[in-house]
């Protein structure tokens, strides 16, 4: 059963944020003539398996060499929604495979819900002959040996996923992430160069703060080889976390009273959160007096720092 609409646009998603994967060649720096754009992806939104899940299928054009193939799906997506939405929905990832039959790629798309719609695309890395150079985010140039197409987005409604009896196979959980591999597919950062990652995961109600508890603390585990000042954010409001700087790992607990705005104004509650990150650092702008104040290290010292997981703590 293949039952759903066609969007006439491209979703935006997490991945198309990474500036070296997703941003359209500089035309100018490209000889006319001398570059043909592969076709868009067919792909196909199937509901009804034998699995009970959701299944996507992507067809690309494999006339330029491919590198990846990754499928973002929501269920989080209003079409009439509002510009929060838009922006902070999150995508989950799901790792296409190849079928072996007439270059397909595919995947499975668990999912948390049946009474919300289904938005699905895939995206598909194509390599580049010679690095192409270009202006990126905020004018900064960019060079880059890839590209990014998309396929159009699918979507089923909740009635079609019903009839087709779909089975949901997620539910919430107290872990927002446990840094297993791929997990910077459901991350993003506008300067992939950099270690510093955001997500929309604590939007979702599969990750969102537990509601009718005492007290809900965000806790992490953390390891830095050197002493340093991380930056840990929720939405406008950050908390700066000293970082002792050895080969054990560091437990992080912080209440939302931890963190701070630009007024230094602290955050009430978890609920309706949109936007975890970490980050070396950080700069805060106060709208009263227009100061700008940096939060965490001056310059990171040592490698990256290495995360165990991040979680939800329960104080009954």
């Amino acid at each position: 059963m293949n039952m759903m609409t066609v969007s006439k646009w491209m979703a935006p998603t997490t991945s198309m944020r990474e500036a070296k994967c997703s941003l359209i060649p500089d035309p100018w720096k490209i000889p006319a003539g001398s570059f043909k754009w592969p076709a868009t992806p067919a792909c196909t939104l199937t509901l009804k398996t034998e699995a009970g899940l959701a299944h996507f299928a992507v067809k690309p054009d494999t006339s330029m060499p491919i590198r990846a193939i990754d499928i973002y799906y929501t269920q989080q997506g209003q079409p009439e929604g509002d510009m929060q939405n838009h922006i902070n929905q999150f995508w989950h990832h799901a790792h296409a495979q190849a079928t072996g039959q007439d270059d397909v790629w595919s995947a499975h798309l668990p999912i948390h819900a049946t009474d919300k719609p289904l938005w699905v695309y895939a995206n598909v890395l194509y390599a580049l002959e010679q690095p192409i150079t270009g202006a990126g985010y905020y004018y900064g140039s960019y060079t880059t040996k890839t590209f990014n197409l998309s396929t159009l987005l699918k979507i089923a409604s909740p009635e079609e996923i019903q009839k087709a009896g779909t089975q949901v196979t997620l539910e919430p959980s107290h872990t927002i992430e446990s840094f297993q591999s791929n997990w910077r597919k459901e991350w993003f950062t506008t300067k992939p160069e950099h270690w510093a990652r955001k997500t929309h995961k604590i939007y979702s109600p599969l990750w969102s703060a537990p509601k009718g508890e005492k007290e809900v603390k965000l806790s992490a585990e953390i390891r830095a080889e050197q002493a340093n000042k991380l930056v840990l954010g929720v939405d406008k409001y950050v908390a700066e976390v000293a970082l002792t700087g050895c080969a054990d790992w560091q437990t992080i607990t912080l209440s939302p009273g931890d963190f701070r705005d630009a007024e230094g104004k602290a955050l009430e509650s978890w609920q309706g959160a949109k936007e975890l990150r970490f980050a070396p650092n950080e700069y805060l702008t106060s709208k009263s007096d227009n100061k700008r104040r940096l939060v965490g290290s001056d310059k990171w010292q040592g490698a990256p720092p290495q995360f165990r997981i991040i979680q939800w703590s329960l104080t009954r």
